[in-house]
């Protein structure tokens, strides 16, 4: 699977979850429409379990394969897909008081 040019070895469920969020990245992803992505009719306690094993999963694939994403959790809602900026452009300017 190619997510913006990276490339991710990821099982079934994994890259249906990537590809989800992907499509709504920046954007919540409630627990129901994950579940609902991993063949679960609602999401139960169970589903929601399973789903936070498969988003581990997930994480460690883009940081194994470097990929510039992670996965956030909004507690009691869903997830996210997030860019990750390197420490290159959070130190080249922007608020730093080094300078001042």
């Amino acid at each position: 699977m190619l997510l913006d040019g990276h490339q991710v070895m990821a099982r079934p469920r994994e890259r249906a979850i990537l590809v989800c969020l992907h499509e709504n990245m920046g954007f919540l992803v409630p627990y129901a429409t994950l579940c609902a992505v991993l063949g679960y009719g609602t999401a139960t306690e169970k589903g929601k379990h399973a789903l936070q094993q498969h988003i581990m999963t997930v994480k460690r694939l883009l940081a194994d394969h470097e990929v510039p994403y992670t996965v956030a959790a909004i507690s009691g809602a869903g997830y996210t897909l997030c860019s990750v900026r390197d420490k290159e452009n959070l130190n080249s300017g922007h608020g730093s008081a080094s300078g001042a």
